[in-house]
């Protein structure tokens, strides 16, 4: 849906809103046609009749409670504690650690931490020492519209007035929910037309994936529900007798603890026993996750928009909430299928095919603790070692991976797809078509104002495509795909564009044939060349030679090491002091004005404790040798001096014994 996939995970900044009283507006029966009638009334129908199906125990065969706004908060967010860990879903206001930790922080005068900060009305808190934090979850809503000033076409723009609402638990008796204005949070969202939300608590005021701590259920967005679909989607939870011989469970999908009918379409939620930790390192995982479930859900059984217009969203969407409106005016609607039990990863990871499932250690990834990394390092150490990074990350704030320039072409060709009438473009899929159109001019650095306007070009084009009377392409939906207009997104994949625009994108091509026989005819080429120019085989003793200790200046500078500390054996101290010496003489050969074709690395040298106990043991070996080599040949040269001594000498006993009278000493 596309409102839903570009409102998650997006920094909003909030201006002085025009129209505050309700969300947004809704076109009227009055301005439809006859044909659009017709057709809300048949959704209008259909919509009520789903209800009808998904609270009724002997059509589902499952008992069922239909939720309210209360239920719903309280069905998804809270669980036992021993399922929970002691972790709680809801922060209170004016709770306990806030009374009596934190705000004699703010009121204390003579807080050194807060002093300086008071006078520009500022207050900086000590959070340390307070490791049992508590989220909350975020509700994102329209509420109604507002005017912004457009600094590059200097003009005032009509918006929607996007916002955030924190929900927390009532300090009075800990089960009233109440929102970040102190107002009763169910009341206020029965008012909305237009709310959504993640199964997810966020720290913090903004419902961005960076401040996710806690995922309490998996979410499936499931679309093309017809009635024939509602009843294949039930069916297909019941037990089944035929397994294809492969190791899956008894129902081909999982049965959902929630079902939400949202309009045209379903979702499902599977409440997870322990809640979810939301690692950053995680969140690759997850969406891998959810992406192949949803395969296995959104089926041609459960969907008469088949598996070609699957939409596969990351764990972090948001979708809409009981009491609030569908697109065409009716109450959402929640059912609770109460005998279904909690799910975990585990459990879920079954209905995956055995070749597709996660992994165990990527499941212990998703539940374990963070992991002792013993290579991290100080900053101080980070700019000595990696300059270019610390400009970036730590001077400029650039976080993330750096960033590639790709040729204009990659842009042009997009672009061109886009403008051609015979492109396959769904009319659920033109925002993310925008959206890749932003990230291939990020990547290939084209200005913001000129993909603006090829953006905007393509408005008519899309709009084209409009079937549906609530579900127009405008200059809007642009606007909100150049929220991604930013370096972090350039590194947005292949496979992602894949699924999310609904268009095949081309690979390299091998004309047929496998990877190694393109090679094999690649190297044939380049042997041909060689010899019809004469040259030498391209592999003649002419590549990198193996490092030994006889040719490493690696190696060489270990042995030097080991002879100037002979009582030392401590790996790690070496390898600090050959990093030192190779900077060193890196910096002086950077200085000394060498000539322009003598090459030095730009880079920082650094020798690993893994480079010098591989030299060590090789350097130890080799001179255990050379002592045993030197012990023998001094013996034999021994044995020969002394025969020959002693027979041209006439009174010869044996080598052994005359060398003892000689040295003193004794010979076995």
């Amino acid at each position: 849906m596309d409102e839903l996939a570009r409102t998650n995970g997006t920094k909003q900044k909030v201006d002085t809103p025009v129209v505050l009283p309700s969300d947004e507006t809704m076109t009227g029966d009055d301005q439809l046609s006859e044909e659009q009638k017709q057709k809300k009334d048949a959704a209008v129908k259909l919509f009520h009749e789903k209800n009808a199906f998904l609270g009724n125990p002997s059509m589902t065969g499952l008992r069922v409670r239909q939720l309210d706004i209360d239920d719903f908060f309280s069905v998804l967010f809270e669980r036992d504690d021993e399922l929970t860990n002691g972790i709680v879903p809801f922060e209170e206001v004016m709770s306990k650690e806030y009374k009596d930790v934190w705000l004699p922080q703010i009121k204390d005068p003579n807080n050194k931490l807060t002093k300086k900060k008071r006078n520009k009305g500022k207050v900086q808190v000590d959070y340390s020492g307070y490791a049992c934090w508590r989220y909350n979850p975020i509700v994102f809503y329209i509420a109604g519209k507002k005017t912004r000033y457009n600094r590059k076409k200097k003009v005032d723009e009509v918006v929607n007035d996007n916002k955030h609402h924190i929900i927390f638990k009532s300090a009075d008796n800990g089960k009233c929910l109440i929102g970040s204005d102190g107002e009763d949070a169910m009341d206020w969202l029965r008012r909305r037309k237009f709310a959504i939300m993640s199964p997810i608590t966020y720290v913090g005021k903004s419902n961005t994936k960076e401040n996710a701590r806690y995922l309490y259920a998996m979410a499936f967005d499931l679309d093309g529900i017809d009635m024939q679909r509602v009843k294949n989607l039930f069916f297909q939870t019941q037990k089944r007798e035929y397994h294809d011989g492969l190791d899956l469970p008894d129902n081909r999908i999982p049965p959902p603890n929630i079902i939400t009918n949202s309009g045209n379409g379903f979702h499902l939620y599977y409440l997870m026993a322990f809640p979810v930790p939301l690692y950053e390192r995680n969140w690759d995982i997850l969406d891998r996750f959810k992406a192949r479930l949803t395969e296995v859900i959104w089926n041609d059984g459960t969907s008469n928009l088949g598996t070609k217009n699957r939409q596969s969203q990351n764990v972090f969407q948001g979708f809409r909430l009981p009491g609030t409106r569908t697109k065409f005016g009716e109450i959402v609607t929640s059912w609770h299928y109460v005998d279904v039990p909690y799910y975990t990863i585990v459990d879920l990871n079954r209905w995956i095919g055995p070749s597709h499932r996660l992994t165990k250690e990527e499941i212990e990834s998703i539940y374990g603790k963070y992991v002792y990394d013993p290579t991290g390092i100080t900053l101080t150490e980070a700019q000595r070692l990696w300059p270019e990074w610390y400009a970036r990350v730590i001077v400029n704030k650039r976080k993330g991976r750096a960033k590639w320039h790709v040729n204009r072409a990659v842009y042009d060709w997009w672009l061109k797809r886009m403008r051609d009438p015979d492109e396959p473009i769904q009319v659920k899929h033109r925002y993310w078509c925008i959206l890749t159109l932003v990230v291939y001019a990020i990547k290939c650095d084209i200005p913001r104002e000129e993909a603006w306007n090829d953006a905007v070009s393509l408005v008519p084009r899309l709009e084209a495509l409009t079937f549906e009377e609530d579900n127009h392409f405008t200059v809007d939906d642009v606007e909100d795909a150049f929220r991604a207009y930013k370096e972090k997104y350039c590194c947005w994949p292949i496979d992602t564009i894949e699924k999310t625009t609904a268009l095949e994108m081309p690979r390299n091509v091998r004309n047929g044939q496998t990877r190694e026989e393109n090679l094999e005819d690649a190297r044939y080429k380049r042997d041909k060349y060689r010899r019809r120019q004469k040259l030498p085989k391209w592999d003649a003793n002419n590549g990198r030679k193996k490092a030994t200790i006889d040719n490493s200046y690696i190696a060489e500078l270990i042995s030097w090491w080991m002879d100037e500390h002979p009582n030392e054996r401590n790996i790690s101290q070496c390898a600090r002091e050959l990093t030192e010496i190779l900077n060193a003489q890196r910096e002086m050969r950077l200085n000394s004005g060498l000539k322009k074709d003598q090459k030095i690395s730009k880079k920082m040298m650094t020798v690993t404790r893994v480079t010098v106990r591989k030299w060590w043991n090789l350097i130890e070996e080799n001179r255990s040798e050379q002592d045993r080599i030197y012990e023998e040949e001094s013996r034999m040269l021994s044995y020969e001096l002394a025969d020959s001594i002693y027979q041209g000498a006439g009174h010869y006993e044996s080598p052994e014994r005359e060398l003892e009278k000689i040295s003193g000493l004794e010979f076995d």
